[in-house]
């Protein structure tokens, strides 16, 4: 005699609380994965703005800093698959919590299976039925949530607070700084120097065939200073002192 008992009953059952376990388990992880992410920010905001960094150093904490925010990712993940339970670990895991649904448990899931012993030995689909819907019954009852890892968002939470805080406390000390220390944190090249321009003479009146000298002088730029003329090639700046 086969077994015609439906699986879906029982193992939907457990595999919707299964699944919740898993959502919970990866979003604890993720909570802390961004409370270490935003804690590595603050502190290369504040590093930032007490250094003073130019485009160089920018870049350096840019990737140091996408190095940390690797790493508490890579770590969650390592975290949740070494540590998320399999189907049949949590069916252990709900007989060892709850030893009443033991073999309840076991019987309801051996008698949905077409595959399984019970049901080569001929057992009744009636008694296969009814062993079923108790065992969703008693499970409908029990706390299974308990079986999945709390939240725990209260050390995450300060962490992110005490970045913040000193987030907020060095922007009331030096806003400037912090404010370009955010933007280059981003976009390094906005840590570069300011590039400044002076021109010598400046605005003159030239009476027709004179001849007028002009002296540009720029600072804070490592590149060579280039005049481009139109339809001649361009002129080369020469560094302060040489001739």
């Amino acid at each position: 005699m086969s077994l015609h008992v439906p699986e879906g009953s029982i193992r939907h059952s457990l595999r919707n609380r299964h699944q919740a376990l898993r959502r919970a388990l990866a979003l604890r992880l993720g909570v802390r994965a961004g409370a270490a992410g935003a804690g590595a920010i603050a502190i290369a905001v504040v590093i930032g703005a007490l250094a003073g960094l130019g485009e160089t150093g920018a870049w350096v904490r840019l990737v140091v800093l996408g190095a940390a925010l690797a790493v508490a990712i890579v770590w969650a993940v390592a975290r949740f698959l070494a540590t998320v339970p399999g189907f049949d670990t949590y069916l252990e895991r709900v007989e060892a919590r709850f030893p009443d649904v033991r073999s309840w448990l076991r019987n309801a899931i051996d008698f949905a299976s077409p595959r399984s012993d019970a049901a080569a030995a001929g057992t009744s689909r009636e008694l296969a039925d009814a062993v079923t819907r108790e065992t969703v019954k008693k499970l409908e009852g029990l706390p299974l949530a308990t079986l999945a890892p709390p939240l725990a968002v209260k050390r995450p939470a300060l962490a992110i607070a005490a970045g913040l805080a000193i987030v907020i406390v060095a922007a009331l000390v030096a806003p400037k700084a912090v404010e370009r220390s955010w933007a280059s944190l981003w976009s390094p090249g906005a840590a570069a120097a300011p590039v400044g321009l002076a021109v010598e003479p400046g605005s003159v009146r030239v009476t027709p065939g004179a001849s007028l000298t002009v002296f540009a002088r720029v600072t804070g730029s490592d590149r060579s200073p280039r005049l481009i003329r139109e339809g001649q090639p361009p002129l080369e700046g020469i560094a302060d002192g040489a001739t």
